[in-house]
């Protein structure tokens, strides 16, 4: 599969430059540029990120939860900080008690904070 996402990424970058692969100069400065970004591509593709995992549960949940909230009670679901680290409004308390279900010993903070996440990536 790696070798299919290079080559792919190859043709796509050189998409506008070459009819074939065999026509890669690599004497010509833009084509050696090219081909770094296509590198870079497919290496982004295929490694391992950086950092935690993505739970994809608890995004589905989070998604979910605003999205039923916001139908039921015709209220946008809102959530923030709160200044003594408590949940003040209802998609608050519902978000974090939620969120308590799969990690009893988190606060607030730390289910607002996946709950960010989780918005984030899924707007």
């Amino acid at each position: 599969p790696a070798r299919a996402i290079l080559l792919s990424d190859i043709a796509y970058t050189f998409r506008d430059e070459i009819d074939d692969y065999t026509q890669i100069d690599f004497r010509n400065a833009r084509h050696v540029e090219l081909l770094g970004i296509a590198v870079d591509h497919s290496i982004s593709k295929v490694s391992n990120k950086q950092g935690r995992p993505i739970n994809e549960a608890l995004d589905e949940f989070f998604i979910a939860l605003r999205e039923l909230f916001e139908n039921v009670t015709g209220k946008t679901a809102i959530a923030g900080t709160q200044f003594d680290e408590q949940p003040k409004t209802d998609f608050e308390n519902l978000m974090y008690l939620g969120y308590q279900i799969i990690r009893p010993a988190c606060s607030y903070p730390s289910a607002l904070k996946a709950y960010k996440r989780a918005i984030s990536r899924n707007p």
